[in-house]
């Protein structure tokens, strides 16, 4: 047999059959179909990131109607990846927080710089104490590892660079050339 042959029968059968051959896909007959997908949660249904999940739709209707498909997680999750996942949720939050409180007292630091740039005032004791307390939580953060080290040092120096053209322009500090 010659391989064209073979790949025109191979064609006709994938159509449907030459032979007014029916096959499940032109019935419309259901079919599962295995999909995976990246959700947090389907319905009331929990479902993990990545997890298989099966769909149960018409074969003919797969392509055309995405939205109104049916889906069903294939197993249980145990206790432990439940529990664990709770855990997961706590820490994302407070790391979140911490996170959130490190760029407020670093944003109080540079706009209190800008101010007192903008009206040439020399009060320094109240950019020392806002940055007392933003190196504090940027330090606390990178202690608990939710900055990396490399970043908190960044940051800081951010606000002493900050700090020094502010005491240059107060004239109470001269960098050495």
């Amino acid at each position: 047999v010659n391989h064209e042959a073979r790949g025109a029968q191979r064609d006709r059968e994938s159509r449907g059959g030459a032979r007014g051959r029916l096959s499940s896909e032109s019935l419309g007959f259901v079919k599962l179909v295995r999909v995976r997908m990246k959700v947090a949660s389907l319905g009331s249904t929990r479902c993990v990131r990545g997890a298989g999940v099966v769909c149960a739709r018409p074969a003919a209707v797969a392509a055309r109607q995405a939205r109104s498909v049916s889906f069903a997680v294939e197993a249980k999750k145990g206790d432990s990846v439940i529990k664990r996942q709770r855990q997961t949720e706590k820490r994302r939050l407070r790391n979140k927080a911490r996170k959130s409180e490190c760029k407020t007292l670093s944003k109080k630091v540079l706009v209190t710089v800008d101010e007192l740039m903008e009206s040439g005032g020399k009060d320094l004791a109240t950019v020392d104490a806002q940055m007392a307390d933003a190196y504090s939580a940027i330090d606390k953060a990178v202690s608990k590892k939710i900055l990396h080290a490399n970043t908190g040092a960044r940051r800081k120096a951010r606000l002493a660079k900050a700090r020094r053209d502010l005491a240059v322009a107060a004239g109470e500090y001269t960098p050495d050339e």
